[in-house]
């Protein structure tokens, strides 16, 4: 049971840096370098980007969420929707 919840821990918390770090770094990175370039190529480039994001980031902040909430329920306190929403 303690490997299972240092699992889910890690994972949850590993997933949660890749998907701040990847916003980060698509916001103030991407993005200014993608505004210097000619239009079309900055719809090439924005089009590939958004690929890789919907095929990466979005499944990594899902399973962030997915995973802090198995954290706090499976392995946690909040036992009840009471815990969860009473205060």
């Amino acid at each position: 049971m303690v490997w299972a919840i240092f699992i889910v821990q890690w994972l949850h918390v590993l997933l949660g840096i890749f998907w701040f770090g990847s916003t980060l770094y698509v916001n103030f990175v991407l993005i200014p370098v993608t505004l210097s370039l000619p239009f079309e190529q900055q719809r090439a480039f924005s089009k590939r980007i958004g690929e890789m994001s919907d095929r990466l980031i979005a499944p990594a902040a899902l399973l962030a969420i997915g995973l802090g909430l198995i954290r706090g329920t499976v392995f946690g306190p909040a036992t009840s929707l009471d815990y969860l929403f009473g205060s």
